[in-house]
């Protein structure tokens, strides 16, 4: 009986271990890589002034930025400059950078943001705005959007002419 009772056990014993080794495990590695998102968009143009004469100033019309960044804590500028002044067709006349100015109100404290007018530099970019990395450098969702207000003061001795210009901007980052 007794040698019974060890060939029950040692079987049971046996079973069990055959048991214990069915559990089997094995790891998948993911990768997910995420692109960078780095984009400017631009709203409210072109600009048409319409009903301007010498002496008139209109304030008007306005540009809006959208600022769009996945990269963390990214140092990222947005510039701006005038390519020429406000020129007529014949480059004979155009109306001084003073005459020409904006300001900027939304998203964050830029170098223009909420002061008073200043002028575009022609000819070579000018910092408009510098994010803050650790709180700017990331603006997935919606974005960064700024408006920034255009103020054209006709001179009073200014000549008729139909006077174009372009307004350029650069969004430069550093990740």
């Amino acid at each position: 009986m007794r040698k019974l009772l060890m060939a029950i056990v040692a079987v049971a014993l046996f079973a069990g271990m055959a048991m214990a080794q069915l559990d089997v495990t094995g790891t998948v590695v993911i990768n997910a890589p995420v692109g960078g998102l780095f984009t400017m968009a631009l709203s409210g143009g072109p600009i048409n002034y319409v009903g301007l004469v010498p002496g008139v100033t209109d304030n008007t019309k306005s540009v809006g930025i959208t600022v769009r960044s996945n990269y963390k804590n990214a140092d990222w500028v947005l510039q701006v400059h005038q390519n020429q002044l406000l020129t007529d067709g014949t480059i004979t006349e155009s109306i001084p950078s003073t005459s020409f100015t904006h300001s900027t109100t939304g998203a964050g404290v830029g170098l223009y943001a909420d002061a008073a007018p200043t002028q575009f530099v022609t000819g070579t970019a000018a910092t408009f705005y510098t994010c803050v990395p650790a709180t700017e450098g990331k603006t997935t969702g919606l974005g960064l959007t700024f408006t920034q207000a255009l103020q054209l003061s006709i001179p009073v001795d200014q000549a008729a002419g139909a006077y174009t210009n372009t307004l350029t901007y650069t969004l430069t980052v550093n990740p």
